[in-house]
């Protein structure tokens, strides 16, 4: 479904964007996740609804029509969340390899990508607006690393959370806010420069022990929007 993001109206949908990978079958993939891109172009994680495991990246060119499945393989890569970049010259990819949890990052310009590298234990990860900084945040007794876009590591910190939702940056990249739990739900806002912990404040919603509300988006003014599993 394509929205126009002004007027907040639907201006078209394209059935079957994705088409079937085994041409003997009438199998189409169903896109699970969408990143659009600087040069107009969208690149997708789809689903295989018969095999459920089966999940390929495609990129695909709303104007031509247009697919291109972008093969993974070579890395025993599988693609599992996708974290575009602000300027959208960059997507971060977050999956799995034959280690276990991995990601990838994939540049617009030069239609290339770097990685993937091996992330144990992570519980989330976010991506900075300006496609310079990601963060894999660790589970209970792992740390939580920042990488470059090169997955250089920048520093870490030890968040000894119980449960991790999710992470999100600010909009200026100062800040990363994770949404975690020390048996009652809260917000951890960590420096992105020096890596400290700048303060942990209760979650809003309470309505879960454990499970804190999921970061979804973040304006200007540090207003967060989320969700939570109950």
């Amino acid at each position: 479904t394509i929205i126009d993001a002004s007027p907040l109206r639907v201006v078209k949908r394209v059935s079957r964007a994705v088409p079937a990978i085994k041409r003997t079958t009438v199998e189409h993939y169903h896109p699970m996740r969408v990143a659009t891109l600087s040069n107009g172009d969208v690149l997708m994680i789809a689903l295989n609804p018969y095999t459920i495991d089966d999940l390929h990246l495609y990129l695909w060119d709303p104007v031509t029509g247009t697919t291109t499945l972008k093969d993974l393989s070579t890395w025993n890569f599988t693609p599992g969340s996708l974290y575009r970049s602000a300027d959208r010259s960059k997507v971060l990819i977050w999956g799995g390899d034959t280690n276990g949890l991995a990601a990838m990052i994939y540049d617009v310009g030069s239609d290339s990508f770097t990685g993937p590298v091996s992330l144990p234990s992570t519980g989330g990860i976010a991506f900075r607006p300006d496609g310079s900084q990601f963060v894999a945040v660790g589970l209970q007794n792992r740390l939580t690393t920042f990488y470059d876009s090169q997955f250089n590591v920048l520093g870490s910190i030890s968040l000894s959370a119980q449960a991790i939702s999710g992470a999100i940056y600010g909009t200026d990249g100062k800040r990363v806010y994770v949404a975690i739990s020390y048996g009652v739900p809260a917000i951890a806002a960590i420096d992105t420069t020096n890596f400290s912990i700048l303060g942990i404040v209760p979650d809003s919603d309470l309505g879960s022990l454990m499970d804190a509300t999921i970061p979804f988006a973040i304006d200007e003014t540090g207003m967060m929007f989320g969700g939570n599993l109950d």
